[in-house]
This record gives structure tokens, sequence and C-alpha cells, in this order.
């Protein structure tokens, strides 16, 4: 096992190395030490097992101490603790037959190395929360919702990208966060890599915060940029159940939290049936390469085929040569609403079948009314009961039957509607996902901005 270890120097690193030489002499490691200014840059500069990043002052090392690494296993001390990240050495990478041994591994490092009993962390504040947001449309609810726990601060990372760029708007941010000083964080950006992880890092050095990372979406693999900023928040939490157990594999603090519904936003509205004529609706895009994406393309053919004008189908990326019938995505919000509460019926295929993982449409979908029709994914069965809340499926012919049988039974079908739109309501709103949220960055109770304990 080959571990490259990063930490700070103070008064006390030559004994700090010592102790850590002894816990990991069962291991091929390295050290690279940022020093300030200690009376021991001479003696660091002469070990042979340690690198030294020599600073005059404040300035941030950035991500130089991970570039100057020799292996793809990183420690970092930070806050008394271990993070632990695995960074892309394509002339020192971990061979695949060895990537179970290495993963079981990074545990046993962390516990060789950590303290025996972690110290208990100051309480967090929700005081003032800021909101790293990404897609309006997919989580304008978490804003509002946040609300509920304290002051609220909205920074769009991908507003700040597109105007300035990437590094302006990690600088932006760094700016943001000192100047409102929140106590809690909660972020989406998994999959750009454009919120550097050094940004949050520094942040932290500078004030006490606690801070989420939270992905809706979903990719075939973990991607790097979300396994990188594992390492510098609190915890990741996470839309599906399987990959929230391979980052806890990689010695990542992770949780599933699945995606929940704005329902000040997704609520039974006035239908309007010359907008939305169609008994069956299906909202999503087309085009890309998933793998649910056959099946997506077989059940909208399907559907189109045997029920005509009576189906519709509305979203970007449908090709206009073979889908001349498809309908312009549906914006803003609420209008998807409307959408929902004119049809008979709403179907759901995520592009992804993963334990828990189901795309925002359910919630939006049963939030404003609509009787929905979901592809099966493991895990549905813990939040509905069939043929009461929803009516799942597994194959198109499955779909079939259950929309021949509910078109038919007005009464059946508005009594599943109603009862899944109050769960979902009751149940799965993000004002509750942001409590599940805050209690696991809190690790108990958590106080809120009107006196209310979580």
């Amino acid at each position: 096992m080959e571990v490259s270890i990063i930490l700070d120097a103070g008064p006390d690193i030559k004994k700090t190395l010592r102790d850590l030489r002894e816990s990991v002499d069962w291991l091929k490691y390295e050290f690279i030490v940022t020093d300030r200014g200690t009376k021991h840059r001479k003696w660091l500069a002469q070990q042979g097992d340690v690198q030294v990043i020599f600073v005059n002052d404040d300035r941030e090392t950035g991500e130089l101490p991970e570039l100057m690494a020799r292996y793809v296993h990183i420690l970092t001390l930070e806050n008394g603790g271990w993070a632990h990240q695995e960074i892309e050495k394509p002339v020192s990478a971990v061979k695949e037959e060895l990537r179970t041994e290495v993963l079981r591994s990074v545990s046993q490092i962390a516990e060789r190395l950590g303290p025996k009993q972690k110290p208990r962390p100051p309480a967090l504040s929700t005081d003032r929360i800021l909101h790293i947001s990404s897609f309006y449309a997919n989580t304008v609810g978490i804003t509002s919702a946040l609300r509920e726990f304290g002051e609220v601060k909205c920074f769009n990372w991908q507003t700040h990208v597109a105007e300035s760029g990437a590094e302006a708007m990690n600088q932006a941010l760094l700016a943001t966060i000192r100047e409102f000083r929140p106590g809690t964080i909660f972020m989406e950006e998994c999959f750009t890599g454009d919120v550097r992880p050094e940004t949050l890092r520094r942040a932290k050095r500078e004030n006490h915060i606690g801070i989420i990372n939270w992905c809706g979406d979903m990719r075939e693999g973990i991607p790097p940029s979300m396994v990188a900023m594992g390492s510098a928040v609190d915890w990741t939490l996470i839309s599906n159940r399987r990959q929230a157990r391979d980052l806890l594999a990689r010695g990542i603090q992770a949780a599933f939290l699945p995606a929940g519904c704005p329902t000040e936003i997704y609520k039974r509205m006035e239908p309007d049936h010359d907008a939305f004529p169609e008994d069956i609706i299906f909202l999503g895009s087309g085009g890309r390469k998933f793998p649910n994406s056959q099946l997506r393309l077989d059940v909208i053919q399907a559907l189109h085929k045997k029920y005509r004008d009576r189906f519709g189908v509305y979203g970007r990326g449908w090709r206009k040569r073979s889908f001349p019938w498809v309908k312009p995505f549906i914006e803003p919000c609420e209008r998807e609403a409307v959408a929902y509460s004119s049809c008979k019926i709403a179907i759901g295929i995520s592009a992804f079948t993963a334990e828990g993982y189901t795309s925002a449409r359910m919630w939006k979908a049963m939030g404003s009314g609509a009787c929905y029709l979901p592809h099966y994914f493991p895990g549905i069965e813990r939040w509905f009961k069939p043929q009461q809340e929803v009516a799942w499926w597994r194959t198109p012919k499955e779909l079939i039957s259950h929309i021949e049988y509910y078109l038919r039974r007005h009464d059946e079908r508005q009594r599943m509607a109603d009862a899944g739109m109050h769960e979902v309501r009751n149940n799965h709103s993000w004002e509750q996902r942001m409590q599940t949220a805050l209690r696991i960055l809190s690790g108990g109770k958590i106080k809120g901005n009107h006196g209310t304990h979580l």
C-alpha cells in the first residue's frame, strides 16, 4: 500500500512525524509538509521521506500538495482528523486487480493514524446558510426549504462560471463566504469540478463551517471531481444507495439522500386542457445515451403508436425527424405543475435503474396530483405501496396494462393520485429532506431559527 500524507508544520512537527512514522511503518509512504516559518525548516529539508512546501505568509498552496504527491492515495490531516482522497496518477496508478484491497486498506489507515477518540465538534450554526446552487429548475425548492432553519443566501456557481469563468467564480465564492459568514453550506456541485475543493478547505480553515455536497443526479461511475470534493466537505449526500456505499468504501463520509418535492410550486393546479390536452404524458429528454435510453425509446414509441394524440411527450433532445410530434420543454416550473394537473396519467422512466434512485420527475408529478406510473427501481417499495400511491411497472407491456386499467377506472385512478400526492407532500418535501441533511451534518439535534429542535 502506497500513501502520500499531507500536513502543515507546527512547532511540534518533529514529534508529529516521529509518531506518524511509527504508525505507518507497514506502508510505503511519504510526507508532504507545508512550513509557514517554523524553526525546523532546515531539518525538514534534510528528511528523506519529506517533501517540503515553504510559504512565507498566509497564501494558500492550492492543489500543489496533491500535484507533488507520488502516490494515488492521499491522507490529509484536517481539523484533527484524516481525510482520504484518490487522485489520478497515470504513471503510478494502482493496478486494477489490487483496487479492492487498496480500498479495504483505506479504513485501516485512517484508523491507525486517527486519534483514539474523536473530539466532539462544536455545534454547527444554521443562523446563516449558504446554498451553492446548481440548475434553478431542479433545485429551486432547496433554497426556500433552507429558510425554515435560518437566513439563506444563494450562490449559483453555474451562472458565475458562464459569466466570468471557473477561476473568477471560485474567488467570488470565497468572497461571498467571507462576507456572509455562514455556519452551514449546502452545495450542489458533483460532476464538473468547477467548484474547487481547496476553495472550501480554505473557507473551513478561516471559519467553523459545516459543508454538505449533495448530488441529485447520477452517472454510470462516480465522477473523480465528486471523489475529490468528498475530502473537502463534511458529508457527501447522494441520491442512490449503491454509490453512497461506494463512496464510503473510498473513505469518504457519505449517505443516501434522494431529491425532494418543491411543494410551493408543484401542487395541484387548475387544469389547462387547451395547452395540455393529452390523457397520458411524459416530461423528459431524449437523445442522450444512458442505461435506460433504449427502454425510454421503446416505451415512447409504443405509447405513441397505441394512443396517438392521447399521449404527449414534452422535452429537449428529441430528433424532430423521428419524433415530430414531441412538444417543447415546459417552462417555467409552474407550467409543469399545470401539465401534471391536467393529465390523467403521468409516466416515469429514470435514466438509471439503481437502488433508491429516481429523478425529480416522480416528486414533481405526484406532488402536482398526477396518477403516476413509474418504472420500477429497487427500494421504491420502502416509500410506497403498489396500486395505492403509485403503480410501478417493469416492461412496456406491463405499463400499457396499467394505463388501460386506470383509464377505465376514474374513481380508482383519482384515489391513487390523491394518496400519492398527500404522501409526497407530507413526507418527501424539500423541507423534510433538509431536516434529514442537517441532522446528518450535525450528528444529532440541530436548532433552527425559531428555536425548533429537529
